[in-house]
């Protein structure tokens, strides 16, 4: 669960994928058997995962695509000694993890170079689409794709931007800057990319890529029902395998307000734009800013995401589609005695995680009342369309709360109705972070679990962080993230058996 640069209409840019790894810390590498919870079920396996050559570090394992259990692809980011970044993948074969493999970008890494996973989706076991954001300076980012075909991944791929459609646009003093390329598939080969760029006076503007039946085709810019919008871009995508992708983005109406739209193509063909209203509180001249969005079907999909609201705070919305329409966005419903409010301790955009019966799940925060010094991990379920009131996530026995030690939830997944999970991290009284993991049992919550941290973990750094899962049909669920070890240095992991 699926993140990118959003600049707000506060005029501060907000690179996701940079924050994520502020949290980055540790996970479990060994055998445990949780008791005490639905995962007593099953045994939690977890394995570090090698790095390419020449890496010292690694940022994790950012991303995950299963075919069915014990046959993925992860990706991540690693680093070398001179701390140029580049991507790897890694494929686990009949649960067996192979060596990683370094993929070249196409340019020369610099020292410190930013360089993140958005999105890697596999449709079918012989073809993936990988997609990467890297940053040569500071003002200018690029997308790049990479392709796993013919047995073999392709070198990257930047997404250039160019012909007819653009002509006049790109900024003449330097590179135009564009935005992390959102990235899916509902077949082999037909696949599409959707990013934004700035342009020559300095607006953000949306714009397409499309692959169809194996041919990537020119970028199109994405044009708005406001002609004259300076901030026109899609900010959340899900494909459908067989069927077709949904996106759900934003644009500024002429009143300047933000305004949310949806658009969608089974064919490679964008349709025409659908207007969604925005949540009834947001304030008259906010910002909406979509962060990820899940489909069991086109017809099916729940989106979630930021805004400001009438009393200026940063509150979570939901977008819904149950049926041939888009709901009007709601405003997250938060438990008796809490509230949303601007930067939370631990932010990262909320993200939602859809299952085949149309069960969905996001994550969420919230302050009590009472104190609004520390946030609370929480997370909303979506039952068939119903938006239920988010629920406060059970940490683990020993967990503090205080602004020292702000505890997260990271990732969400459902395999069905009643059967939903959440990840995340927490510090104990001794301010060492651990990782956790909550499930439900019989379709109610149970407290969450922690997991325990490996030999070599870091005293103080070594607690856990998961970034990414992968739910299957026998209601197991593979984690991946990293784990911070006594030289500061960090490894990727994957988790594997999380009964849920």
């Amino acid at each position: 669960m699926p993140r990118r640069e959003l600049v707000s209409d506060y005029g501060q840019s907000v690179d996701w994928s940079t924050m994520r790894r502020r949290f980055v810390s540790s996970l479990l590498v060994g055998l445990l058997v949780v008791g005490s919870s639905s995962l007593a079920s099953a045994a939690v396996v977890t394995r570090r995962l090698s790095v390419p050559a020449p890496a010292t570090d690694s940022f994790g394992l950012d991303a995950l695509a299963c075919s069915t259990s014990g046959n993925c692809w992860g990706a991540g980011i690693a680093q070398n000694a001179a701390n140029q970044q580049y991507p790897f993948v890694v494929q686990e074969v009949a649960g067996s993890w192979k060596s990683a493999i370094k993929l070249t970008l196409p340019v020369t890494p610099v020292a410190n170079m930013p360089t993140s996973i958005v999105n890697l989706t596999c449709p079918t076991t012989s073809y993936c689409l990988l997609t990467v954001s890297y940053s040569p300076s500071l003002s200018a980012t690029f997308g790049a794709r990479f392709e796993f075909k013919n047995g073999a991944w392709t070198a990257g791929t930047k997404t250039v931007i160019g012909g007819p459609d653009f002509q006049g646009d790109f900024a003449s003093s330097s590179p135009a800057t564009q935005g992390a390329p959102l990235s899916g598939c509902w077949s082999a080969g037909n696949c599409v990319i959707l990013s934004y760029y700035r342009s020559i006076q300095m607006n953000w503007l949306g714009f397409s890529m499309v692959e169809v039946n194996g041919v990537w085709q020119p970028a199109r810019r994405l044009q708005s029902p406001f002609a004259d919008t300076d901030n026109n871009r899609v900010g959340a995508l899900s494909c459908v395998n067989g069927a077709g992708c949904v996106a759900l983005g934003r644009y500024s109406a002429e009143s300047g307000a933000s305004q949310l739209f949806a658009i969608s193509t089974t064919n490679g063909t964008w349709s025409e734009y659908t207007d969604i209203a925005s949540p009834a509180n947001t304030g008259s001249d906010s910002f909406t800013i979509p962060g990820s969005m899940s489909c069991s079907d086109l017809s099916h999909c729940v989106a979630t995401g930021i805004y400001g609201s009438r009393t200026s705070n940063v509150a979570q919305f939901f977008v819904i589609r149950n049926g041939e329409t888009w709901a009007q966005a709601l405003a997250a419903k938060l438990p008796t005695g809490y509230v949303q409010k601007n930067n939370p301790d631990t932010y990262r955009p909320p993200s939602v995680s859809c299952a085949s019966d149309f069960t969905c799940i996001a994550t969420s925060w919230g302050y009590a009342t009472t104190s609004l010094a520390v946030s609370r991990p929480m997370s909303v379920l979506i039952n068939k369309g119903t938006l239920a009131t988010a629920t406060l996530v059970q940490l683990p026995s020993g967990a503090v709360l205080d602004a020292r030690a702000p505890s997260d939830v990271t990732t969400a997944s459902c395999t069905g109705a009643g059967h939903c999970m959440t990840t995340g991290t927490y510090f104990d009284a001794a301010r060492v972070q651990y990782a956790f993991v909550q499930s439900q049992s019989a379709g109610a919550w149970v407290r969450a679990v922690k997991l325990a941290q490996p030999a070599d973990a870091h005293r103080l750094y070594g607690g856990g962080y998961f970034s990414t899962q992968w739910c299957f049909a026998n209601r197991t669920c593979t984690l991946g993230g990293t784990y911070t070890d006594v030289r500061e240095a960090g490894s990727s992991s994957v988790v594997e058996g999380v009964a849920v």
